[in-house]
Parts: structure tokens; C-alpha cells; sequence
């Protein structure tokens, strides 16, 4: 059986069974898409939900009335998906490979950390640095406003920008 393909779209969200989901969309939008989720979790300690959606997590942020905005996409090794972009198999390519091919569209972050960032096109790979990550590898998916955030995941995982 084939593999469920997600296309990332950069810093805009993915394509899946040919539908689009993008980042800002609320919880709402997105059901409207993709259709209601087997179930969510809500922390209103960190102010976000989080949704379990075909091996991946979608991540909301919480506004203060409750409203709430897609922010991440994260999808872990061993999901069971394909996922794509420019014909990159972010789990279908050996790690170096992966990396050096979307090199060619954005220069990522040193590796020297547990992840490794491509700010212009909005993808974090989790595992992909010299530290291990105590999870699975991932591939985070997030916006333009969201650069701050991984900037500052990217340093709390042991990431140094060399200079």
C-alpha cells in the first residue's frame, strides 16, 4: 500500500490528498478540511491545543479568548507518512542527504545542536544535529512569526551560531 503523501508547503502549511492546510487557520477551518479529529488535548498552561492527526501533531496557539491559530506541524520518524518537498523524502533519504539537498533552497543552521533549522523555509529537523534528541526524529513545519520560537529551541537544544 502506498504511503499518505505530505507536501510541505514553506512557511505556509501542506498539501495532503489534495487538500491544503495553512498555517493561521483555526481549529475550526482545519476541521472543515480535513475533517474532525479522533480527539485534541488543550493546555491552557502553555496556551495551545495540540491535535492528532495521521501520525502527525498539529499545534495550535491559544489566544486569550480562546480562539485558536495553526502554528506547527510536527511530524515524527515513523509516521507512516511520505514527506516531500521538491522531491526531498524527508524519511526516504539518509539524514546527510536530506539536509544537503534542501541546502540548495535555504542555508540551515550549524548541526551542532540537537536540531537544525531552515528559516526561509520554515522546517526544523529534530535529531538532525550532532546532540540526540530524546524523541524520535521529526520534522517541524512553522511560519514566518513562529521564527523567534524555533531560534530560541534551536539555542535551549545546544545550537551556537558560529560566527
Amino acid at each position: 500500500m502506498a504511503k499518505i503523501e505530505v507536501i510541505i508547503r514553506p512557511l505556509t502549511g501542506i498539501t495532503m490528498w489534495g487538500k491544503d492546510v495553512r498555517f493561521g487557520m483555526s481549529q475550526e477551518e482545519v476541521e472543515q478540511v480535513m475533517g474532525r479529529p479522533a480527539k485534541y488535548t488543550v493546555s491552557n498552561l502553555i496556551n495551545n491545543v495540540v491535535e492528532p492527526r495521521d501520525g502527525m501533531q498539529f499545534i495550535y496557539s491559544m489566544a486569550e479568548d480562546k480562539s485558536t491559530s495553526l502554528s506547527f506541524i510536527e511530524i515524527p520518524v515513523g509516521s507512516g507518512l511520505k514527506v516531500t518537498y521538491e522531491g526531498i523524502d524527508f524519511f526516504g533519504f539518509k539524514k546527510d542527504e536530506v539536509v544537503s539537498q534542501l541546502s540548495v533552497y535555504d542555508t540551515p543552521t550549524p548541526n551542532n545542536g540537537k536540531y537544525m533549522n531552515f528559516y526561509g523555509l520554515g522546517i526544523c529537523l529534530g535529531g538532525y544535529g550532532r546532540k540526540r534528541v530524546e524523541e524520535k526524529k521529526f520534522v517541524r513545519l512553522f511560519p514566518a512569526s513562529k521564527q523567534k520560537k524555533m531560534e530560541m529551541m534551536f539555542r535551549v537544544g545546544g545550537g551556537k551560531m558560529e560566527e
